[in-house]
């Protein structure tokens, strides 16, 4: 499989799309999109270890910022998985999504395989095994040997790169995840719960470092989304303290929330920059799509 170098496959205009379903919920009247999901975390954190983020997965609190993708969206993701991610087979497709779905009270789509096997699973955990795939994919072609994630949700990224990455073979040396306190609060116990089978050693790093405290070297760095949504000061700041200090990396770029004119200021210190359009689409205009953007 060939993700990077198989630029051919941009998708037409014409590409189906499905907007991410937002939940019905009533979002906080001031600018900042992320309260209601932070207070939700916060109000998790506050209760004894055993009944924390139960269901965080099936809660419109957390719901309306991630764990959302569209059963029909999620149909799409299996498409692309079983069509272009040739190196790994069913087993290991189920067995990944069966390790994400465990915890945190799922809700889950069916779907069929090509060999007419049911799944049931999350969409979300379909486009993390996608997004892995694509990152790998492109992360194998690079000399980088430590990756860095902006906005790591409750960590199913992660743990996708984590499973396949063993599965493939592929080095990650260390792993570093920039979050808001509460987020990491969650991933970090997220990922206890399946301390069995990750290999790849991890840190956390506070979001109000911008990733200064991110060790520099051979640094592959990533952003599904979260880098062109936050605001433009951060925005910034990351740019100063860590993009800059990266040698390769993903985004996914949405250009409703951050203009694509902007991407010449955001990447001017870098040499080669390769966009082709996500697959996929997500965004509904298409007169602002969103992006893959390899560097």
């Amino acid at each position: 499989m060939s993700f990077f170098f198989n630029m051919h496959l941009r998708p037409t205009k014409n590409t189906v799309s499905v907007l991410n379903e937002k939940q019905n919920v009533t979002l906080p009247k001031n600018d900042d999109v992320y309260d209601l999901y932070s207070n939700y975390l916060k109000n998790e954190e506050q209760k004894e270890p055993e009944n924390r983020y139960l269901s965080f997965k099936n809660n419109r609190k957390y719901t309306y910022m991630l764990e959302h993708v569209t059963e029909k969206l999620g149909e799409q993701y299996l498409k692309l998985i079983l069509t272009e991610c040739t190196e790994i087979d069913e087993e290991d497709l189920i067995n990944y999504l069966t390790l994400n779905d465990r915890f945190g009270d799922t809700v889950k789509s069916s779907y069929v395989t090509n060999k007419g096997t049911n799944i049931s699973c999350s969409p979300t955990s379909l486009r993390y095994v996608y997004h892995a795939l694509v990152i790998l994919d492109y992360y194998k072609t690079t000399d980088c040997e430590n990756m860095v994630e902006l906005g790591c949700g409750y960590g199913g990224l992660f743990l996708a790169i984590n499973f396949f990455a063993n599965i493939l073979n592929i080095h990650i040396a260390k792993y570093n995840i920039i979050d808001l306190p509460s987020a990491n609060n969650l991933i970090e116990f997220y990922l206890n719960l399946h301390k069995d089978v990750i290999t790849i050693p991890y840190e956390f790093h506070e979001s109000a470092k911008y990733g200064a405290t991110v060790p520099s070297g051979k640094l592959f760095f990533i952003s599904n989304y979260c880098f062109t949504e936050i605001d433009i000061t951060n925005k910034n700041l990351y740019s100063i303290n860590l993009l800059k200090r990266a040698d390769h990396g993903f985004i996914i770029w949405q250009s409703l929330t951050y203009d694509l004119n902007n991407m010449k200021n955001v990447f001017q210190d870098i040499s080669q920059v390769e966009m082709i359009d996500e697959r996929p689409q997500t965004c509904l205009n298409t007169l602002t799509p969103n992006y893959f953007v390899f560097f």
